[in-house]
């Protein structure tokens, strides 16, 4: 999905379009399943570092589907991170029974939350300023310098319980080709 997104779209944009594809696929009887699954989650350790895991895994897939796009480090782990986390913590929201917007709605709120945090930490694309260790180059950030930062994990058993469970890990690394 990531790979069908257009040539000229920055990192955020391919990832954004390929997860409007995933979270059109949430329909409200797996919001259902979503809500009963979150504590089953949250109360068995094992089952924290499954979904830790897929998370993980998810955003390698990620990361390496930026990487075939031309997208270096630290920009393409940066990218799966935050739109994974979007998911994530949209998955969250849209999994509560009273919700009444989309997967695909939550999504994207989130995504541009997250993206005013990094305009909050001192990013701004307007400006094009970046924080120190990245260069803004046309539509994407590339790293500068040589050898990059590193990916930082950013996944812990505390964040586990984000009801990750619902899909297989097979449908989420279609985001990636």
């Amino acid at each position: 999905m990531i790979d069908a997104a257009p040539g000229p779209a920055t990192p955020l944009e391919a990832f954004r379009a390929a997860l409007d594809a995933l979270t059109a696929t949430f329909t409200d009887d797996r919001r259902d399943v979503g809500a009963r699954l979150r504590p089953v989650i949250a109360g068995n350790t094992e089952l924290q570092e499954r979904s830790a895991l897929k998370r993980a895994k998810l955003a390698e897939a990620v990361t390496d589907a930026l990487h075939k796009r031309g997208v270096s480090e630290p920009t393409a782990s940066l990218a799966a991170e935050l739109g994974i986390r979007a998911f994530c913590d949209a998955f969250d929201q849209w999994a509560d029974p009273a919700g009444k917007q989309t997967l695909t709605e939550l999504t994207r709120h989130t995504l541009d939350e997250l993206r005013a945090a990094l305009v909050a930490l001192g990013w701004s694309s307007s400006t094009r300023t970046c924080p120190p260790g990245l260069v803004h180059q046309g539509s994407s950030t590339r790293t500068s310098g040589g050898g990059g930062v590193g990916r930082a994990p950013g996944v812990g058993v505390d964040q586990g319980e984000r009801g990750l469970g619902l899909f297989d890990l097979g449908q989420m690394a279609e985001l990636g080709g």
